[in-house]
């Protein structure tokens, strides 16, 4: 894969992609094999239809994705290279050139890359940075909980609760939440979404 950039200005410049069949003819067949392996078609038994059937049927899809692929993987190893801070992520260019969609073909594609300027200052000793302390009120922290309990709650039944120590509420995969320590007797679940038995625990 050849990779040329022609600078616009100071801040933006027109990168050219151009890929031969070799840059993903490796990718292409990888991607075929294993749909080949999964394929469940009529009259054939699992793993065992002709890769030239495969090829027909998947062959433009593969395609598309594998030189997507390669155009990702070329973009970011020249914006790593070249120690690039782009703004938001590379457009196509107005002026694309036409590309018949055929495997074996060689593509050329262009885009535009939008960079931030680089800014400089020093801070001398009479420069303050002024700081600001928020107080946060028990009225906000109760909001909070109850917003995230209604976002994450679900129903589900607890495990059986250990001594005195901290206790992990998960509520949906990605947000835990820590219990401050209290002492629980026995399992506590749940009761409905945005609803716990314990309404007093603190959020940490």
């Amino acid at each position: 894969m050849n990779v040329t950039k022609k600078q616009i200005d100071d801040l933006n410049l027109e990168v050219v992609l151009k890929i031969e069949a070799a840059d993903y003819a490796d990718e292409v067949k990888k991607k075929l094999s294993d749909i080949r392996r999964r394929a469940e078609l009529k009259g054939f038994r699992k793993g065992m239809a002709p890769a030239s059937l495969i090829s027909r049927l998947y062959g433009g899809q593969v395609l598309y994705e594998s030189v997507n692929t390669v155009i990702n993987r070329g973009l970011g190893d020249f914006i790593n290279e070249n120690k690039l801070h782009v703004v938001g992520e590379p457009l196509p260019s107005e002026d694309q050139p036409q590309n018949e969609w055929v495997s074996g073909n060689d593509f050329e594609f262009h885009f535009d890359i939008a960079t931030t300027p680089e800014v400089t200052f020093t801070l001398g000793k009479d420069d303050k940075i002024p700081y600001y302390q928020i107080n946060v009120t028990k009225e906000a922290k109760a909001e909070m909980k109850k917003n995230l309990l209604n976002q994450y709650g679900s129903m589900q039944e607890a495990e059986a609760a250990g001594e005195r120590g901290e206790e992990e509420l998960r509520l949906g995969s990605n947000l835990p939440l820590l219990l401050r320590p209290h002492r629980f007797e026995g399992p506590h679940i749940v009761q409905a979404v945005g609803e716990l038995e314990d309404e007093n625990a603190d959020i940490a």
